[in-house]
């Protein structure tokens, strides 16, 4: 959400601040096959990163499928587009 983000931001601005050697910031992603997500949201975070000089390590990406009653294709289609973006 929006105020972890900004928490992030300000901890890691801080640690710079401060002289801690920080290089990157490693983000996890638990997305909901059902639930909307803000990649606008997420790539202005992750400017908001390398705006300061570091990278951004995705070290967890999965989706959540609940329903499994349905086309495995079509599923696996509207997952995948979620992580598209």
């Amino acid at each position: 959400d929006d105020q972890k983000r900004r928490r992030v931001l300000a901890l890691v601005r801080g640690l710079r601040d401060r002289g801690a050697p920080v290089d990157a910031v490693g983000m996890q992603g638990h997305l909901h096959c059902d639930s909307v997500f803000s990649a606008r949201k997420v790539a202005e975070f992750v400017r908001s990163i390398r705006e300061l000089g570091l990278d951004v390590l995705i070290t967890e990406l999965d989706v959540l499928e609940p329903e499994t009653r349905s086309d495995p294709s079509e599923r696996d289609a509207k997952c995948a587009s979620l992580v598209h973006a």
